[in-house]
């Protein structure tokens, strides 16, 4: 799936109420889901259907609607990413409520590369619309390694609602540069067989119904790179350390002591 965010309100109502202005295009994957799933094909026909079964529908609960997605899928399991639902308690609420037996595959980067990432995405919009400010100095620059961090505490916050062996980490290095045998651990995690022809597919990223740009109205919802651009964007943990300067801070500060010890965690050095 891309980017629902189903779990980011109570009801549908409410979600398309407040998805609009600059957080309208958090509902370009639920749109591209409805469309695929109501039509067989993402077009700007097929948002139009998508927009008027929500319409049709806004008195549901967004629980709901995660499980009537479910029903269309099955017997095939859901994969869906999450991104905001990480930094507000009450969406992590509602979805491990909608799906207390869920496993969550806890994607973990590196946080000098995750911020490169966040600053090479429109001058780091993401740190200013999340206010991942550093505001000691003047004028007052982005900070991405603060969402880094939202984000370990948002993992915490999901640790304290489910089961231990609900959630599995996985670094990102690690999927795109020994992908083999940690797809391999992954799936034994998830209960899940491990042919071939599984990890071929696995491989292939590139080959989902979601990839590239949605119909218009619709654009957005994730973006699915093939491994190769992955490992040519993404260093290997062997080339990357905690120590030195931020790649992104003009000043040459490090990274913060706090930052460091939780990513030391993590497995970073």
């Amino acid at each position: 799936m891309p980017e629902i965010n189903l779990e980011l309100s109570g009801n549908l109502d409410s979600l398309m109420r407040e998805m609009i202005g600059l957080r309208s295009s958090q509902m370009h994957g639920l749109l591209r889901t409805l469309s695929q799933l109501l039509t067989g094909e993402q077009t700007i026909i097929g948002v139009d259907a998508a927009r008027r079964w929500l319409s049709r529908y806004a008195y549901l609960p967004t629980s709901a609607v995660w499980h009537l997605l479910a029903q269309r899928v099955g017997p095939r399991r859901m994969v869906a990413p999450l991104t905001a639902t990480l930094f507000e308690a009450g969406s992590l609420g509602r979805l491990v409520a909608t799906f207390p037996e869920a496993k969550f595959v806890a994607l973990k980067m590196h946080p000098k590369s995750h911020g490169e990432a966040v600053m090479a995405q429109h001058g780091g919009a993401a740190a200013w619309l999340l206010g991942a400010l550093d505001e000691t100095v003047e004028p007052a620059m982005p900070e991405p390694s603060e969402i880094w961090q939202l984000a370990e505490a948002g993992l915490d916050d999901l640790a304290g609602l489910v089961r231990a062996k609900q959630i599995i980490p996985v670094r990102v290095e690690d999927l795109v540069h020994n992908t083999k045998p940690t797809l391999t651990r992954l799936l034994k995690k998830l209960d899940l067989a491990a042919p071939p022809r599984v990890l071929a597919a696995m491989q292939r990223p590139e080959s989902s119904s979601f990839r590239g740009r949605g119909p218009f109205g619709a654009q957005f919802g994730g973006e699915i790179l093939t491994l190769e651009a992955l490992r040519s964007q993404i260093p290997s943990v062997e080339t990357l350390t905690l120590e030195g300067r931020a790649p992104w801070r003009p000043d040459g500060m490090p990274l913060g002591a706090d930052i460091r010890l939780s990513a030391t965690k993590a497995g970073y050095r």
